[in-house]
């Protein structure tokens, strides 16, 4: 069972939807707009972004996020799919979204730098002339410049899930996942490689890719991009 599928019945729990993370995904966008949410993950998002109006296409590559998507977040605006982000292109035509959003970290799922720029490609093919894409991840300018950052663990009453990052020799990133269960003392543990995507970097696959206006920022509210910032938010035109 892969990290995603073990934590999935968890996963609203370890990251609920909040208002910052939902104002900042239609923000200055008219209903009824088109929006292409990758990496769902449970739906969350999706739901609330359809009951404001929006037309929501929502995809994860895990089927069982799908699955509770529809089970616990379905509403008639928020559509979804199992799909690999790296085939887009091939589901949905030209011009055809508003907005794209690639949230909750996704982006550093893909295995190298040519596949994220052949990505942001794809995602530029299907937004309008005037669309936006919009990423958050973790600031890894941040992470990289220690060999191990343990990041806040969050927890509630039920739950406790500890997140460490740590460097690879081949310049992938673990991460390293605790998940304890409080009511049965359970413990699930994984590790994920990522890709530790530096500002810079990303910004210059974004323009190559075709992009313009970027703007970064430290969090959902916008607020400035920090040395310390944890989150890492863009926003390219």
């Amino acid at each position: 069972m892969n990290f995603y599928e073990s934590i999935s019945v968890f996963y609203d729990d370890i990251f609920p939807l909040t208002d910052a993370k939902l104002n900042f995904s239609k923000k200055d966008l008219s209903v009824p707009a088109v929006i292409l949410d990758i990496g769902c993950s449970t739906g969350s998002l999706a739901q609330a972004l359809g009951k404001a109006g929006y037309q929501v296409h929502a995809v994860d590559k895990s089927p069982t996020m799908i699955r509770l998507a529809r089970c616990n977040h379905n509403h008639e605006n928020a559509h979804y799919a199992t799909m690999d982000m790296m085939a887009i292109d091939q589901y949905f035509p030209e011009d055809h979204f508003d907005r794209i959003l690639c949230l909750g970290n996704t982006l550093v799922h893909l295995p190298d730098e040519q596949a994220l720029l052949r990505f942001l490609k794809k995602v530029k093919s299907l937004l309008k002339p005037d669309g936006e894409f919009r990423i958050q991840m973790i600031h890894y300018d941040m992470i990289m410049r220690r060999d191990t950052l343990g990041l806040p663990a969050i927890e509630t009453p039920g739950l406790k899930f500890s997140r460490i990052y740590q460097t690879r020799e081949d310049g992938r990133i673990n991460f390293n996942t605790t998940l304890h269960l409080k009511d049965d003392d359970k413990i699930l543990e994984n590790t994920i490689p990522l890709i530790p995507l530096m500002k810079a970097t990303l910004e210059g696959l974004l323009l190559e890719a075709g992009f313009t206006d970027l703007q970064v920022f430290g969090g959902f509210d916008q607020s400035p991009l920090k040395d310390n910032s944890i989150p890492f938010v863009c926003i390219a035109k």
